[in-house]
């Protein structure tokens, strides 16, 4: 055998075997969601609820793996093989009916927790055979990184050696194949291709991984090029936030996503180099020192994330710093305990990590609602101190003194608590509702414009909002504005402003022009349509549903409130709330 015909075997060929062997339940199962998937492309969703099971069945892979390393592990019996393998398909069963009929939200949100899902099934295979101390995780963990992407090399190579003939066919003959024939491709390739081949790469439980599975370049990449960049990108950082105060250029965001990013590069890096202390003394000293530096580093992160808190509440954003921040500064803390541990390091990365992903997936329902009732009762309690109507924590009826830019702020801020929920507002009557504004703050919704101008407030009338109701999957975005006031950052990928001279918002994609709306032209639309009605209940998904002339967005609005001057034909625009869908 030549010496590319025994690489081929060794690299490919034999992996391919190896997995079909040890792994068998998931080889199959990744067979036949390939095949499910193309049907239920070209078909169009043809396979119904069925179809909208395929990304959780996918996650069903990487438990049969954790199954199977289980299994061979422990050395458990056959029946449990087929327990556990039911076990796996119960529990992604489960995920899927939680997050369609109890857990039910944004498509945003959904993909935050499948992401964490993945997570939680990849760790629980990688640390099965290493866990709780078994040496060399490190070693282990290099050599799957190694695996993976020999593996995509691989996928790629054959993904576009068979797209570049494909491609060939339709351009040379003229012959469509399919509209989605390309996906398709993918799907063929990851399933039938690129999973058996990584799998057949997991080394047994009696395998031992020693320093020569420490492939040379990574040790290069890591202790040559990643620690040095780390070194001098956290003294960045440091000087950053003390100069905070100072410099116009400063963004907390920025600084956030900078120190998450950091810290977890550091922490990966003194767990991956730790057993080459010896050879290399910048990473002796790295690994000993650096965690000091990285607790001023997440010190800053707490001071930036208190004040997003406090700015903008426990938003999707926010929430995911505090989570992921808690978990590196747990990891730091712990580095440097110079006590020994039950767990190794790696370990503990590992099983933090994965407390981390659990909590992701049930994030919007642990104390999201918590700190924004913490910071509606702190806005609205501050304007009705500032007032003179907050007396022994119940609100009073507003005085002479009181302006009209006060008024309307107060009324803003109730218009705004409706999707919260009034009972939430401590201050506020028991059972109140829009209806009972007028006698128990003294004054009309928006009573504060010139006598000339016409008030108009419209709101929807709901209980619970039904997305589907909105068809949220057929936009390529879908997202929600909760303010026009002010300038708005989402994700990092949003941003908005509104335009209070020329009633101009306007929403921002990766820094770029992307949507804008004329907020007078809807509030002329909605006037048009339901005039100044006393009964402003009005059905969100319908009534108050906005498409410009051009049709390249849908607006769905909560709320909105403004006026009309009749004397100059201006509509003014003060607040709204409203849902975003972008063709």
């Amino acid at each position: 055998m030549n010496k590319f015909a025994l690489f081929l075997k060794t690299s490919l060929l034999d992996p391919f075997v190896r997995s079909f062997q040890r792994f068998t339940d998931s080889i199959i199962l990744s067979i036949l969601l390939v095949i499910f998937s193309i049907v239920n492309l070209e078909t169009r969703g043809g396979l119904a609820l069925f179809g909208e099971m395929l990304p959780f069945l996918w996650l069903t892979l990487p438990l049969l793996i954790f199954k199977s390393l289980l299994v061979e592990r422990i050395g458990l019996k056959n029946l449990w093989k087929y327990l556990l393998a039911g076990g796996a398909l119960i529990v992604t069963i489960s995920f899927f009916l939680m997050t369609r009929f109890w857990l039910t939200t944004t498509n945003v949100i959904l993909s935050i927790r499948l992401s964490a899902a993945w997570v939680i099934a990849i760790l629980l295979a990688l640390i099965v055979n290493y866990f709780p101390k078994r040496e060399n995780f490190a070693f282990y963990v290099v050599f799957l990184l190694t695996k993976f992407f020999v593996t995509i090399f691989y996928a790629v190579v054959l993904y576009s050696g068979i797209f570049a003939i494909l491609a060939s066919i339709e351009a040379l003959f003229g012959i469509n194949l399919s509209e989605f024939i390309y996906i398709d491709l993918f799907f063929a390739v990851i399933g039938l291709v690129a999973v058996p081949v990584f799998v057949g790469f997991l080394p047994g439980h009696s395998e031992d991984k020693q320093e020569n599975d420490y492939h040379v370049i990574w040790k290069t990449v890591f202790a040559f090029i990643v620690v040095p960049l780390i070194m001098i990108f956290s003294a960045i950082l440091i000087v950053y936030i003390i100069t905070s105060f100072a410099n116009p250029n400063y963004y907390g965001f920025v600084y956030l996503i900078s120190a998450l990013v950091t810290a977890f590069l550091t922490l990966a890096m003194i767990f991956l180099l730790e057993k080459f202390e010896t050879h290399y003394p910048h990473v002796r000293f790295f690994n000993k020192y650096w965690p000091f530096v990285l607790l001023a580093i997440l010190a800053g992160f707490a001071y930036e994330l208190v004040i997003a808190l406090l700015a903008e509440g426990f938003t999707l954003t926010t929430s995911i710093y505090l989570y992921l921040g808690i978990a590196l500064l747990a990891l730091t803390i712990i580095r440097l305990i110079k006590k020994p541990l039950r767990l190794g390091h790696g370990q503990i990365i590992g099983v933090t990590s994965l407390l981390t992903a659990v909590t992701a997936v049930f994030m919007p329902f642990i104390n999201i609602l918590n700190l924004a009732t913490y910071s509606a009762n702190a806005r609205i309690e501050r304007l009705l101190v500032s007032a003179n109507m907050l007396v022994s924590g119940e609100v009073v009826p507003a005085g002479p003194e009181v302006s009209r830019e006060t008024k309307g702020e107060i009324s803003t801020a109730i218009l705004s608590f409706r999707d919260l929920g009034y009972d939430r507002i401590r201050c506020l009557p028991d059972d109140f509702t829009l209806d009972d504004f007028e006698e128990v703050f003294g004054f009309e919704l928006y009573d504060y414009y010139t006598d000339d101008r016409i008030p108009l407030t419209y709101y929807a009338d709901y209980e619970v909002i039904d997305f589907s109701a909105m068809s949220t999957a057929t936009y390529s975005d879908f997202i929600y504005i909760p303010s026009l006031v002010g300038y708005g950052e989402m994700d990092g990928v949003f941003a908005y402003q509104y335009d209070t001279e020329t009633g101009l918002w306007s929403l921002s994609k990766n820094a770029g022009d992307y949507i804008e709306i004329d907020m007078g032209k809807v509030l002329q639309n909605f006037y048009i349509l339901f005039d100044k009605t006393e009964d402003f209940s009005l059905d969100l998904y319908t009534d108050l549903k906005y498409v410009p002339d051009s049709g390249e967005f849908d607006a769905y609005f909560v709320s909105i409130a403004g006026t009309y001057d009749p004397s100059e034909d201006i509509y003014y625009v003060a607040e709204a709330q409203f849902y975003l869908g972008v063709d």
